[in-house]
C-alpha cells in the first residue's frame, strides 16, 4: 500500500493534489496538507505589522459591539441593581465573546509593539473609533450625525498623516 502525500499548490498538478491510494484514514493527511498550505500564509500575515494592526483594531471593535449587545441583554434582565447588572453581564455569551476578542486583540497588539515604534502604532488604534461608529450605525441602528462624521473624518486624516510618516 502506498501512503498519500500532498503536493505543493505551486505544483503543476494543481492545489494540494493527493497521490497514492486513498483510504478512510487519509483525512488526517488531507488536514496536514491543508495546514502546510495555510501556515505560510498565516506566518506572512503575522509578519506584516499593518495586517497585525488591522486585525487587532478590528477584533477590538467587534469586541466592543459584543460587549454592548451583551450588556443591553443583561440590563433587560437585571433591572436597576448595578451588582445584578454585572452578574448577568458576566454570564452573557456575547460579553464573554467580547472579552475573548479583546484577549486575542491584545496578543496581536503585543506582536505589533514588538515590530513597530509606539509613536507609529498607537495612533492606529484610532481607526477602531471609526470602525465602531460604522458598525454601530450599520448593525445597532445608532444615529450618526454630521458632527460625528466630521470628527471621524478628522481622525482618518490624522491616522493617514501618521501612517505616511
Amino acid at each position: 500500500m502506498t501512503t498519500a502525500r500532498c503536493r505543493s499548490s505551486r505544483s503543476p498538478a494543481g492545489p494540494a493534489t493527493f497521490i497514492g491510494r486513498r483510504r478512510g484514514g487519509d483525512r488526517s493527511n488531507e488536514a496536514a496538507c491543508a495546514r502546510r498550505e495555510v501556515v505560510p500564509v498565516v506566518k506572512q500575515l503575522l509578519g506584516n505589522p499593518l495586517c497585525l494592526i488591522l486585525a487587532a483594531v478590528s477584533l477590538g471593535a467587534v469586541g466592543q459591539l459584543l460587549l454592548k449587545t451583551g450588556m443591553d441583554a443583561a440590563r433587560a434582565v437585571a433591572g436597576d441593581s448595578t451588582l445584578d447588572l454585572l452578574r448577568h453581564g458576566f454570564l452573557q455569551p456575547r460579553v464573554l465573546g467580547g472579552f475573548l476578542l479583546y484577549g486575542v486583540s491584545s496578543v496581536l497588539w503585543m506582536l505589533v509593539l514588538s515590530k513597530q515604534q509606539l509613536s507609529f502604532a498607537y495612533p492606529m488604534i484610532a481607526v477602531g473609533y471609526v470602525v465602531v461608529v460604522f458598525l454601530s450605525w450599520l448593525l445597532l441602528k445608532e444615529e450618526v450625525g454630521l458632527l460625528r462624521v466630521s470628527g471621524l473624518a478628522l481622525i482618518c486624516l490624522g491616522v493617514a498623516l501618521v501612517a505616511r510618516s
